[in-house]
């Protein structure tokens, strides 16, 4: 996966993240009823974009030293 194409996933996590944390406090239930479990999704969420962040501040460290 290029750079470029991390960085905008980067972004779109964010994006996610702030969504699921919005939903969360609004306890937004399924068509059935059941609370969405916005925790884990959450949780999964947070962990790519910290993968990420960490492949891409690589990347660019090593672009930059070159």
């Amino acid at each position: 996966m290029k750079t470029d194409d991390k960085i905008k996933l980067v972004q779109l996590l964010g994006e996610y993240l702030i969504e699921k944390a919005e939903e969360n406090r609004e306890h937004k239930k399924d068509k059935w009823g059941a609370v969405v479990p916005t925790k884990a999704l959450y949780t999964h969420a947070r962990i790519l974009h910290t993968k990420l962040s960490v492949e891409i501040e690589a990347e660019l460290k090593s672009i930059w030293e070159a």
